[in-house]
């Protein structure tokens, strides 16, 4: 395996599971502990992201991001409660795709010992490539966060987003993906 030689970013996004508790706001979050490696002739693209890593990034409103949606005050109660609470520390989650290149990456995310399997759609949106895909939670063994009063609580199904720079004709993802 060699390192991924594009930018590369990853994205998690938290929904509130009671909208009209007005402390509660959908967040994102971004790995900032993502390692991203291949091998070219086992087709195989393999990512780790350290959980610990997830760090706020702003709030969603209507599905767009807000990165001013967040006090440093925000950020800190929201920082304390990912870590351990939301998303406990149950070890990197790993993403390996059976192939890659085109715009359809089939694949196994493993997260607290359990597998699951997924797959990546890529859409282009300039010189980058966008992936979502859903996660529940309860299919990792992990149960979604309950504030103690039970006022915050947070959706088991997490939105991940993956975007991945290429450069287009003469890129071999770009090439992969036209057959």
């Amino acid at each position: 395996m060699q390192p991924w030689p594009h930018d590369t970013h990853l994205y998690v996004d938290a929904f509130a599971a009671q909208a009209w508790v007005p402390v509660t706001r959908d967040i994102r979050l971004e790995a900032t502990g993502l390692s991203v490696s291949y091998d070219r002739a086992a087709q195989v693209v393999e990512a780790t992201v350290d959980i610990s890593s997830l760090t706020p990034r702003g709030t969603l409103r209507g599905g767009v991001l807000d990165p001013d949606g967040l006090s440093e005050r925000d950020i800190a109660w929201v920082s304390q409660r990912v870590h351990g609470r939301i998303l406990p520390d149950v070890g990197p989650a790993t993403f390996r795709s059976r192939r890659f290149g085109g715009v359809s990456v089939p694949g196994t995310v493993e997260w607290n010992g359990v597998q699951h399997e997924v797959r990546l759609q890529f859409r282009d949106e300039s010189r980058w490539r966008r992936a979502e895909v859903r996660l529940d939670v309860r299919d990792f063994g992990i149960e979604p966060y309950r504030g103690r009063s039970g006022l915050f609580k947070v959706k088991p199904e997490l939105r991940v987003v993956v975007t991945t720079e290429w450069g287009g004709r003469g890129d071999d993802w770009y090439e992969k993906s036209r057959v």
